[in-house]
């Protein structure tokens, strides 16, 4: 005696291809933002005309101060309009993670030695490690991580991993949907010929 074939319950399925669909619109637009955000930050960071270098880590020290410069620049304003410091706006001091100092050649042949708390992304550096950086020449002591590089990469890979594990979900899901209505239209074709 053979079976009578099962219609296949078809939900299942479609929360296979739904849900990582619907997943995929955030992860996306995270994506799109960290991208499109990082490049306008390092356009806005480094003008054009700063130059890259390498430098030597000498040491890495607590935090510092990284917005002395606009605060003092706010008193100073504050004074020329006669207001205290009460009553005109003065930044709240932000210090950074940690503070690098290290030691660079200029491209005409001058070796620096800096200290930026800006480079929080180096803070694990050890003595004697090198980094890329990118400094004003006409202030090498202003440094900042060169604009070509992208530190986002680790958390964009995981993010491109993350959409293909969706994406991947997604299409399974849409194969097995596929499937279980052309099963359950030859089980009715099946039944009604029966």
């Amino acid at each position: 005696m053979t079976e009578t074939p099962v219609r296949r319950k078809l939900v299942w399925r479609y929360i296979l291809l739904v849900v990582p669909i619907v997943a995929l619109f955030p992860v996306v637009t995270v994506f799109v933002l960290i991208v499109g955000l990082g490049s306008m930050a390092s356009t806005v960071q480094n003008p054009d005309h700063w130059v890259a270098a390498t430098a030597t880590v000498t040491s890495v020290g607590p935090g510092q101060i990284t917005n002395s410069e606009e605060i003092a620049q706010a008193k100073e304003d504050a004074q020329l309009k006669g207001l205290s410091e009460t009553e005109a706006y003065i930044p709240e001091p932000v210090i950074s993670d940690c503070t690098i100092n290290l030691t660079f050649v200029t491209e005409q042949g001058t070796t620096v030695d800096a200290s930026s708390g800006d480079l929080i992304l180096s803070c694990e550096a050890a003595d004697g490690d090198t980094i890329d950086i990118e400094y004003d020449p006409n202030n090498p002591t202003h440094l900042s991580y060169p604009s070509g590089m992208e530190y986002w990469t680790n958390f964009a890979v995981w993010l491109v991993v993350l959409t293909g594990v969706l994406v991947a979900t997604a299409i399974t899901g849409l194969v097995l949907v596929i499937r279980g209505h052309l099963h359950n239209r030859r089980v009715r074709l099946e039944a009604e010929t029966a």
